[in-house]
């Protein structure tokens, strides 16, 4: 697992399950499994958290969108099922998965275990996560948006517990606090709840599960 990707733990602080930055990972002193330093995204509560590594697995993808086609790689659970014509998500896109080839030969559906490819067809949205800072608590949110749609500092979102303001949109090589940035360039949208509602674009999100 990459050290540039978050994993959702629950936060002692914060109180609830938050999304995490991994600070460090190293094999567990006298137990199965890797130790991952976790640092809270929200409060930056550090902890340390024991993850068992066959319960993960690491399957490659085909993401095609019209005529493009895009590979990597995604994390499965070991006893998860993969099913021709559900929804998955597949790095920050959605898709329907089209087919499934384990060894023994592509299937119309197969335990993660056995998957050595996913064949999907994107459904033409970025999912943009968002944190949004609500006190000492954060909530993890998604939003679905079209590659080309803008994100502005100081755009003012709907959830349900309230509005927010944007403080900040985390992209490849930087943290903004100022401008504009496309959808298809963002990694994560930071926001703060408010009281006060304000007369601009509203966006609709949605809890992640």
């Amino acid at each position: 697992m990459s050290s540039q990707e978050d994993l959702e733990a629950e936060c002692a602080v914060c109180g609830e399950v938050t999304e995490h930055s991994i600070v460090h990972i190293q094999k567990g002193v006298g137990r199965e499994g890797l130790e991952y330093t976790l640092r809270c995204n929200g409060c930056g509560h550090v902890q340390k958290k024991i993850m068992e590594e066959e319960k993960l697995i690491e399957a490659a993808y085909v993401l095609s969108d019209e005529s493009v086609s895009t590979r990597g790689r995604t994390k499965l659970f070991a006893d998860e099922i993969v099913t021709e014509g559900e929804e998955i998500y597949l790095g920050d896109r959605r898709g329907i998965v089209t087919a499934v080839d384990t060894s023994a030969g592509r299937r119309r559906s197969a335990r993660a275990s056995e998957v050595q490819t996913i064949w999907a067809k994107s459904m033409g949205r970025k999912i943009v996560r968002v944190s949004v800072n609500n006190g000492p608590r954060t909530l993890s949110v998604r939003v679905e948006a079209e590659p080309e749609e803008e994100f502005s500092i100081g755009d003012i979102i709907g959830t349900d517990r309230g509005d927010a303001v944007i403080t900040k949109i985390k992209t490849g090589n930087r943290m903004m606090d100022r401008g504009v940035v496309e959808a298809k360039d963002i990694i994560r949208v930071y926001a703060k709840m408010i009281k006060e509602r304000f007369d601009k674009k509203s966006r609709s999100l949605w809890n992640e599960g």
